[in-house]
């Protein structure tokens, strides 16, 4: 090799470096910018970001009794990456995977969720023949699971086998909360409300962290507004976090105060005498909402 080809080589060879570089800088300080905003909020907060993403994917929720911080945030950067031409076909197709897994367990579970909540208010209205306010939330229900069941042939996404005895869980639970004591089953409606909002929090947290923001735009905004969707009727008391109480408990047995089933127990013990019998059936109810979800997820 001559020395002036040697020299054009060099210099090729230190501009594309210098170009790597930049794009390095430059990603580093967009995704400086964007962390601060990654900050666990409370409420519903409705300003964006310049890229999209919506701060309101990681927090509380606008209906209920009582207000709820749900952390989204994630220090991966990878739901906030764009591919270009340095990426690897191994990497595209590894994203591409994660983007799909995870929208399929986000619409699985979604579907599941409203469709369980369409038959929670049917069997609450059916044991109420002419309230008006059951009839409102049965049909509010109905319209939503609309907006979900039409987003899993886009993505091809199958339902969850689970939402078939979840549903008839769910529209005996409703007409039990009917016929139930108004404040307890005022109660087991929050509780409800309480998990599917809670639900969708996941689901956009979930969808940020797999990295589909961007490429599921649509899906991220129909979780948004399934969070959003006031289900707690005025005077429904606040929903404890049984889930919190169990994790204390193991918490204090890991700590070695105690045998783990004891410890447990005496935590679920005292939290249940504070609670009362509508705070106990309200807790019971959202956390096994919780675990019939996760459940619906994957099957």
């Amino acid at each position: 090799m001559t020395g002036s080809s040697r020299l054009t080589c060099l210099i090729s060879h230190a501009a594309s470096s210098l170009r790597w570089a930049s794009n390095e800088q430059a990603f580093g300080a967009c995704s400086y910018q964007l962390g601060k905003f990654l900050v666990p909020v409370r409420g519903n907060r409705t300003s964006a970001t310049s890229e999209g993403i919506d701060v309101s994917d990681l927090g509380g929720r606008s209906s209920g009794s009582s207000e709820t911080n749900f952390i989204g945030a994630s220090s991966d950067d990878s739901c906030y990456r764009e591919y270009d031409q340095d990426d690897g076909p191994e990497d595209r197709d590894d994203h591409q995977h994660k983007c799909d897994r995870t929208l399929g367990r986000v619409l699985r579970s979604s579907n599941a969720a409203e469709l369980a909540a369409v038959h929670f208010f049917q069997g609450y209205s059916q044991s109420l023949r002419g309230r008006v306010d059951a009839q409102f939330f049965a049909a509010q229900e109905a319209e939503a699971a609309d907006s979900v069941r039409q987003l899993l042939p886009r993505y091809r996404v199958r339902p969850s086998l689970a939402q078939g005895p979840l549903s008839l869980a769910c529209f005996a639970l409703g007409a039990a909360a009917a016929v139930a004591p108004p404040r307890l089953g005022l109660a087991v409606i929050g509780a409800v409300g309480d998990a599917l909002s809670e639900h969708y929090n996941e689901q956009l947290r979930q969808i940020n962290e797999g990295g589909a923001a961007r490429e599921a735009a649509d899906v991220r905004q129909a979780m948004r507004s399934l969070r959003d969707v006031p289900r707690i009727p005025e005077g429904a008391p606040p929903t404890p976090d049984l889930v919190s109480v169990l994790q204390q408990g193991l918490t204090s047995s890991g700590n070695g105060s105690g045998p783990s089933a004891s410890s447990i127990m005496s935590a679920v013990g005292g939290a249940v005498q504070e609670w009362g019998p509508e705070g106990t059936a309200g807790a019971l109810v959202k956390a096994g909402a919780r675990v019939a979800l996760e459940v619906a997820a994957r099957l």
